[in-house]
Parts: C-alpha cells; structure tokens; sequence
C-alpha cells in the first residue's frame, strides 16, 4: 500500500513537471516544477516501512543513493543548476537536495521503487530542463 502511494505521489510529480514544460516563460517553469520537486522526497519515508527483501535486487552504483537510476538523475540535474534563472536556482537545489535526501533513505529499504521514482522524475524534468537549455 506505502509502495502504491510513493509511486502515485511520483506520478503525480511528473505530470506536474510536464505540465510546466509547456510554459513559454523559462523562470515560471523553474518556479512551478520547484514544489513538485520539493513534494517527491517526503513520498519516500513512508516506504522504509516496507521489507527490505528487494533490496538485493538494487542495481549497484557508487554514486550518493546507491541506485544508478537516481545518481544519473541529480548528475543531469546539478549540470543544470547554473543555466536556470538566479531568481529560482536556490528553491531547486533545495528540491534538488530533499528529493536526494529521500532516494538515499529510500534506496535500501525500497531499491526498485525508489529506481521507478528516479526513472519518473528524470523523465518529467527532462521537458522542463531542455525548455531551460539543459542537455538532458
């Protein structure tokens, strides 16, 4: 059930993220994919709840969360940081760093939906970054 509600949460995330994609203003994007970003890291507490029985099954990484999915995802993210407008840059590396903060809580007790959330998110933000000049 926790599962279900991370990856509903994630989904709900990218839809909003793709919907800032179709924004013409670059710094309105930036502003409106923040909160979306912010929202994806309390999703993963509730699943450290679940059994760490998949946890084997994580892909290794030596990256931060431990997860390759998730570490390609802040790399392509952080490259991006310095194209985005100075007025949104530092409420999305504060997304940045909470939604990091819960693929490295998350990453063990729960590896594939945290990988599932990594692979939802890079897809959403994707739009938004290219629409910023990002290479992603």
């Amino acid at each position: 059930m926790k599962n279900i509600s991370l990856l509903s949460l994630v989904f709900v995330s990218a839809l909003g993220l793709t919907a800032c994609g179709e924004s013409s203003d670059n710094a309105e994007q930036a502003a409106e994919a923040a909160p979306a970003v912010e929202q994806a890291a309390p999703a993963a507490e509730p699943v450290q709840a679940t059994a760490a029985a998949s946890a084997p099954a994580a892909k290794a990484s030596s990256g931060e969360t431990g997860i390759a999915e998730c570490d390609d995802y802040v790399a392509k993210y952080r490259s991006c940081l310095d194209k985005m407008p100075s007025e949104v840059r530092g409420s999305m590396q504060q997304g940045l760093d909470a939604a990091l903060a819960g693929y490295k809580q998350s990453a063990e007790a729960a590896p594939d939906q945290t990988r599932e959330a990594c692979k939802m998110a890079d897809a959403a933000a994707g739009q938004s970054m290219k629409a910023m000049g990002c290479d992603w």
